[in-house]
C-alpha cells in the first residue's frame, strides 16, 4: 500500500472518531440546554406578566372603587375638607399613591394631592385633553410618563353613579391616581418576583438572554401612544449554568486529550513518511543540490521515484533558468533602449522646433537689418533705429541661450546658489518698477499692476537674490504676455519661517488638462503652428527648478478664460538679524584712459580680436595680440611690460587654463580675466583654480569690459 494511501486511511478514522464523539456529546449538551433555556425563560415571562399584571389591577382597584360612587359626584359639585381627609388622603399612604388628581365636568381641576418633591403633575393635564382621553367609550386609561427623570405611572377614570359599573354614562367628573417607579417600588416587585430589577429608560427588545449565569426578561413600559418610555429588565439567576460549564468542562478535557492523542500519532507518522522525505526534496530543489536525496534513492515508494526524476532535472533546470535569465535580462535591455530611443526622440523633436523657431526670429531681424545697414542710402536716424532692432534681437536671442544654459546647468545638477542676506520688499519693488516700464513699453494702457507685501517694513531673507529675481520676472513676463486687460497682482505672504509667492493675472487663463503640461520642458498650452503666443517654453520649467534646488515647491490655479496664479514656497528664509549695509554699485564706465598701459589679448578668433581693440580703441591702450595660448605664454616671458591678460580658454595648441597656470608661475602679480562663451558655474571655478584674477563671459558687455579693466589698471 503507498504511503499516501495509508496516511489518508489513518487521519480519516482517526479525525472521524473524534468527529463523532464531539458530535454527540455537543448535540446532547445543546438539546438539553435549549430545553431548559426555553422552559425557564417561558416560566418566568409568564410569572412577570402575571406579578405586574396583578399589581395593576391592585392599581386600579381603588380608582374604581372612588370613580363609581355617588359621594365621589357629590364632591365634585360641593367640595368639602372633610371628604377630602376621610376618602381622599387616606389613599395615599394606603395604596402608595404619590398624587391624587380629581377633575369636574369641565376638565377643571378640583383637588390634586402630591406627597412628591421631584414630580408636579399640572402641567400634564389640560381640559380638552382631559376629555379626549377620558370618554365613555374609553372610560380607563393607564400609561406611563417621564417627567423630571422620574418614572411615573398614572390610572385615570371618568367618575360616574354608584350603580353604573360599566362607565356607560356621561362623565361627572374624572379621577387620576399616580405613583413614581422609585426604589420602594423596585424594591417590593424584587421582592415578590425573586429578581434583580433595572429601569432603564430606553425601548430594550424583549429577547432570551443567558448572560453571566442569569435570564434576563424584559417589560416595555408605554405611554398613550403606545410608545415606549421605558423598560423594566428583570434579571432571575440561574443554576442550570453550573450543570452546562460542569459538562462542557468534561467534555473539553476529553476532547483535549483525544486530540492530543491523535496529533501525536498524526504528528509521528508524519514526520517518518513525509516531512523528512519531503524537507529533503525541497532542499534538494531549493539549492540544485543532490545529496539531499541521496537516501531516498535507494527507498521502493514514490519518495524514490521523485528522488530519481529530480536528479536527472536539477541540471536541465540549471539551463532553463540560465536561458530564462538571459533571455528576461535581454528583455529589458531592449525595452529601456526602445523608451530611451523615443524619448530622446521625442524630446530632440520638440527641441528642435521649438528652437528653430524662437532663434530663427531674432536672426532674421539682426541678418536682415544688418543687410539694409551696408546700404549708404539711409538717415541716421533710420541706421539708429535699425541698429536698436538688432540690439534688441540679440538680447532676445542670448536670453534664449541662457535659458538653455540655465535649464542644462538645473537638469545636470551644475546649478549653484549664492544665497545673501537681503530685503525683500526692495527687491519687489525693483521688479514693479520693472515690469511698468515694460507695460508701458508695448503699451498696454488698460492693464494694472499690482504690489501686496506681506510686511509693512523690511523683510529681511536669506536666500540667492538673483535666482529669486529670476523666477519673478519669469512669472511676471508670463502675465504680461498673456494678458491683454484688467489686473496683475504679485506679492507674498508670511508663515513663520516660510514664504509664500504668487503672481495673479485676469489673463486667458490655462485649461485643466493643460495645468500640468506648461512646467515640462519646452512644452506651452497651445502646441499648434498657429499660436497666438511665442516662447521657447522653457521658462516655467527653469522656474520650477530653481525654486525646488532652494527647498520650496510652484504650482496653479487657473481657469480658463479667467486668469492664473502661480505660487512658489521657499522654507527657513526669513531671517530677523539686521543686514549689511550694501555696497554701492559703480556707476557704469563709458570712457577710460589707458595710456601707457600694455594688454595682451589671448583669443583665436580674428573677429574677437577687432571686436575687442575697437571697444578698447578710445582708452589708447597697447594691444598684443596671441592667437593660442602657447604663444601668449611666450609674449609674457618676453614682455614684462605687460599690465593684463584677457585669456581666452577654448584655443588651440594650449588652452587657456593651462596658459593661465605658466603664465602665473613666472609672473604671479600679472592680473588675467578669462574670456569664455562656457557659462557654467563649474567653467567658472576651473578658471578660478587655473588663477584667472576675473571671468568675463561671452558676448562681452563693453561697459563691464572697461570696468573690470579699470580695476586692475587704474588702481
Amino acid at each position: 500500500m503507498k504511503i499516501i494511501t495509508r496516511l489518508y486511511i489513518l487521519q480519516v478514522i482517526l479525525i472521524g472518531a473524534i468527529v463523532a464523539i464531539l458530535m454527540v456529546l455537543k448535540i446532547s449538551s445543546d438539546k438539553k440546554l435549549n430545553l431548559f433555556l426555553k422552559s425557564s425563560h417561558a416560566n418566568n415571562e409568564s410569572m412577570v406578566h402575571n406579578i405586574l399584571k396583578i399589581d395593576r389591577d391592585i392599581f386600579m382597584r381603588p380608582l374604581r372603587d372612588n370613580s363609581e360612587w355617588d359621594n365621589t359626584i357629590e364632591y365634585i359639585k360641593n367640595p368639602t375638607r372633610s371628604f377630602e381627609e376621610e376618602c381622599l388622603n387616606t389613599l395615599l399612604p394606603t395604596f402608595s399613591f404619590n398624587h391624587i388628581m380629581v377633575f369636574n365636568q369641565n376638565g377643571e381641576r378640583v383637588y390634586y394631592i402630591n406627597d412628591s418633591d421631584s414630580v408636579n403633575l399640572d402641567i400634564i393635564f389640560r381640559a380638552d385633553q382631559i376629555k379626549q382621553l377620558l370618554t365613555p367609550a374609553t372610560p380607563f386609561c393607564n400609561f406611563f410618563l417621564i417627567i423630571n427623570n422620574e418614572l411615573v405611572e398614572i390610572s385615570g377614570a371618568t367618575i360616574v353613579s354608584t350603580f353604573d359599573t360599566s362607565h356607560a354614562s356621561p362623565a361627572k367628573g374624572y379621577l387620576f391616581f399616580a405613583r413614581n417607579w422609585n426604589t420602594p417600588v423596585i424594591r417590593r416587585l424584587e421582592e415578590i418576583t425573586g429578581a434583580t430589577i433595572e429601569v432603564r429608560k430606553t425601548n430594550i427588545e424583549n429577547k432570551q438572554s443567558d448572560e453571566e449565569g442569569c435570564f434576563r426578561i424584559t417589560h416595555n413600559l408605554t405611554d398613550l401612544q403606545n410608545r415606549t418610555v421605558a423598560s423594566l429588565i428583570f434579571t432571575f439567576p440561574g443554576s442550570y449554568f453550573r450543570e452546562w460549564e460542569s459538562d462542557t468542562l468534561v467534555l473539553t478535557i476529553i476532547s483535549i486529550f483525544i486530540g492530543l492523542f491523535v496529533i501525536l500519532v498524526i504528528g509521528f507518522l508524519s514526520l517518518k513518511w513525509l516531512v523528512n522525505p519531503l524537507k529533503a526534496i525541497i532542499t534538494s530543489l531549493n539549492t540544485g543540490e543532490t545529496q539531499h536525496i541521496d537516501k531516498l534513492k535507494d527507498t521502493k515508494n514514490e519518495f524514490g521515484e521523485i528522488a530519481h526524476l529530480i536528479d536527472e532535472s536539477i541540471f536541465t533546470k540549471r539551463a532553463l533558468e540560465c536561458e530564462l535569465k538571459n533571455k528576461i535580462e535581454g528583455e529589458k535591455a531592449l525595452t529601456c533602449l526602445k523608451n530611451k530611443a523615443e524619448e530622446s526622440d521625442r524630446l530632440k523633436t520638440a527641441f528642435l522646433s521649438n528652437m528653430s523657431h524662437e532663434i530663427r526670429t531674432p536672426m532674421n531681424c539682426i541678418l536682415g537689418f544688418i543687410q539694409l545697414l551696408e546700404q549708404e542710402d539711409y538717415t541716421p536716424e533710420e541706421r539708429f533705429q535699425y541698429m536698436s532692432f538688432v540690439s534688441s534681437s540679440g538680447k532676445k536671442l542670448l536670453n534664449i541661450i541662457n535659458d538653455i544654459l540655465d535649464f542644462s546647468r538645473i537638469e545636470s545638477g551644475q546649478m549653484i546658489l549664492q544665497p545673501i542676506h537681503f530685503d525683500l520688499n526692495r527687491l519687489l519693488d525693483n521688479l514693479l518698477i520693472s515690469i511698468t516700464n515694460e507695460k508701458n513699453r508695448i503699451a498696454k494702457h488698460d492693464l494694472v499692476i499690482e504690489l501686496e507685501k506681506g510686511a509693512d517694513q523690511q523683510c529681511h531673507v536669506y536666500c540667492d537674490i538673483n535666482r529669486l529675481e529670476q523666477i519673478l520676472n519669469n512669472l511676471l513676463s508670463n502675465a504680461l504676455k498673456f494678458t491683454f486687460s484688467g489686473k496683475i497682482t504679485f506679492g507674498y505672504s508670511c508663515e513663520e519661517q516660510h514664504i509664500i509667492f504668487y503672481v495673479q493675472d485676469t489673463g486667458v487663463g490655462i485649461s485643466i488638462q493643460n495645468q500640468e503640461i506648461v512646467f515640462e520642458r519646452f512644452r506651452q498650452e497651445e502646441e499648434t503652428h498657429s499660436k497666438t503666443f511665442g516662447g521657447t517654453g522653457l521658462g516655467l520649467p527653469i522656474s520650477k527648478g530653481m525654486v525646488e534646488l532652494m527647498g520650496g515647491k510652484m504650482w496653479l490655479t487657473s481657469e480658463k478664460g479667467k486668469g492664473s496664479t502661480f505660487y512658489f514656497s521657499l522654507p527657513d528664509v526669513i531671517r530677523h538679524e539686521p543686514i549689511e549695509k550694501e555696497k554701492t554699485t559703480a556707476s557704469p564706465i563709458q570712457s577710460l584712459n589707458l595710456s601707457g598701459k600694455t594688454l595682451l589679448v589671448a583669443e583665436d578668433v580674428r573677429e574677437n580680436i577687432e571686436l575687442i581693440c575697437t571697444m578698447l580703441k578710445s582708452t589708447h591702450v597697447n594691444i598684443l595680440c596671441a592667437e593660442n595660448g602657447l604663444i601668449a605664454v611666450n609674449l609674457c616671458q618676453e614682455n614684462p611690460s605687460i599690465d593684463l591678460v584677457l585669456m581666452d580658454i577654448q584655443m588651440p595648441v594650449m588652452n587657456g587654463h593651462d596658459a593661465t597656470r605658466e603664465i602665473k608661475k613666472m609672473r604671479p602679480d600679472l592680473p588675467v580675466i578669462a574670456l569664455t562663451a562656457y557659462a557654467f558655474d563649474k567653467d567658472r571655478l576651473r578658471c578660478e583654480e587655473a588663477g584667472c584674477n576675473d571671468f568675463l563671459p561671452k558676448p562681452i558687455n563693453r561697459s563691464d569690459l572697461l570696468q573690470k579693466l579699470g580695476a586692475f589698471l587704474c588702481t
